[in-house]
């Protein structure tokens, strides 16, 4: 038996396509938003000297540009690619139980316990700026990325997996060897199996259509938790309780109403995953194998295989990407919270192959 602790740290990793720096994005500054509906406003002498901002080079048009654009740190452009987001950071830790039966008396098997954490900040960004405490929902000061820091969506704390292979007693210099019936129709068969368990991972909840905030990275916008909610989040049971086929796909088993859409021009302070500690369903699965070897001749051999895939036949549950998208104005009608069997029922193949 193995007992071993194991980190990570990363830094400086690269983040694709979620705008994670500000100007190098051409974000919008938070610090604007208490301009509120003006920023939509084009960008007339008129509305620029309404809203206190100077026009950013004398040939900016007012007929196209608007208030936002005017204020953003390259006008000139609608949209600018950071090709060097290198801003991302990871940790990992670790405590991992490994116990392993070398073969004796036909038998070896090996088991792996690990007991980790994984967090990072690489996933979705609300806004490459500090968000000042006047547009954070919490009404705090956050630092530009700090909000998106959280467990990673591949976080899985537990998992527990065990394998065995077992050369079953029979057959020459075992049970029944002295038997050539026992020794033919029992001996030289090898069972195997895989057992793998492990708990859920983190959500991430986001939405569908984001709340007015032109400052705000469309890719990172995620409701709010419902400061009136009172109810149950897991609103029906387990995943996949009481469900049916014709019910599957309408089933909520995360209620859609303990969270709201954030005011408009505000940041949502939520947890980039497991908001109000919501994590995926656990689950596990069990495969078998067997298999004999039959010496034919003295250079023909004929291998036998039976293998069985899902052996209890378990339904596994989860979510995709459009079931964890909450949408603000018709969460009722929307397949939020909703699961999907993301598994295969159970399933045997056979093989047989001649080696000389």
């Amino acid at each position: 038996m193995t007992m071993s602790y194991v980190g990570s740290e990363g830094h400086f990793q690269y983040v694709s396509n979620f705008s994670a720096r500000g100007v190098a994005s051409n974000q919008l500054d938070p610090k604007y938003l208490g301009l509120g509906s003006q920023l939509s406003n084009v960008a007339t002498p008129a509305n620029l000297a309404a809203a206190g901002v100077k026009a950013p080079f004398t040939s900016f048009s007012s007929s196209t540009g608007t208030i936002t654009q005017a204020l953003k740190p390259f006008p000139q452009y609608s949209s600018v690619t950071d090709a060097y987001g290198f801003v991302g950071n990871l940790n990992y830790n670790a405590l991992q139980i490994y116990l392993q039966q070398r073969t004796s008396h036909g038998l070896t098997f090996m088991t792996n316990y690990t007991w980790s954490r994984n967090i990072d900040d690489s996933g979705t960004f609300r806004s490459g700026y500090d968000i000042p405490a006047a547009y954070a929902t919490d009404g705090n000061f956050h630092v530009a990325r700090s909000l998106d820091r959280s467990l990673s969506v591949a976080n899985q704390p537990q998992r527990f997996v065990a394998t065995a292979v077992y050369q079953l007693p029979f057959g020459q210099g075992k049970l029944g060897g002295d038997s050539r019936i026992v020794s033919n129709l029992l001996g030289g068969f090898t069972l195997s199996g895989i057992f793998q368990a492990y708990a859920g991972s983190p959500l991430a909840v986001v939405m569908s259509s984001c709340n007015v905030n032109p400052s705000q990275v469309t890719a990172g916008c995620v409701p709010m938790v419902n400061p009136s909610f009172t109810g149950k989040l897991m609103n029906n049971g387990k995943y996949g309780e009481g469900v049916t086929a014709a019910t599957l796909a309408s089933k909520k088993f995360i209620n859609p109403d303990a969270f709201v859409a954030p005011p408009a021009y505000m940041f949502s302070t939520m947890s980039r995953t497991a908001p109000l500690g919501l994590t995926g369903p656990g689950n596990y699965d069990f495969d078998l194998s067997l298999r004999r070897a039959i010496s034919l001749t003295e250079k023909l051999k004929l291998n036998l295989q039976a293998d069985m895939f899902n052996v209890t036949n378990h339904t596994r549950f989860g979510f995709n990407s459009q079931t964890l998208n909450w949408l603000p104005s018709s969460s009722s009608t929307s397949s939020f919270g909703t699961v999907a069997v993301i598994n295969e029922s159970r399933d045997v193949q056979l093989a047989a192959r001649l080696e000389f």
